[in-house]
């Protein structure tokens, strides 16, 4: 997958999908059509939000989590995120 680390943070949306097997999919179907996305982990996929319209057309099933811009987040958040990571 390309990745999306020259785009603005409010320019993403991160497709949370219910199981491995629908992210999977998704995942092949993004690498096939050379749609600009990343993996973080737990079934999410990060893509542009003019893509997210892709993946609803084709008819996958996620929520839609809020991407935050580290510019814009506390230290103190970062900080959280970064042991919460740290302990998985």
């Amino acid at each position: 997958m390309t990745q999306l680390r020259d785009v603005p943070a409010k320019e993403l949306a991160a497709l949370q999908f219910d199981d491995a097997t629908t992210f999977r999919r998704a995942a092949r179907f993004a690498a096939e059509n050379k749609i600009r996305a990343e993996a973080p982990g737990h079934s999410t996929l990060i893509v542009r939000i003019s893509d997210k319209q892709l993946f609803e057309d084709r008819g996958f099933k996620f929520r839609e989590a809020k991407i935050a811009d580290p510019e814009h987040v506390s230290s103190q958040t970062l900080s959280r995120l970064r042991l919460a990571g740290n302990k998985m």
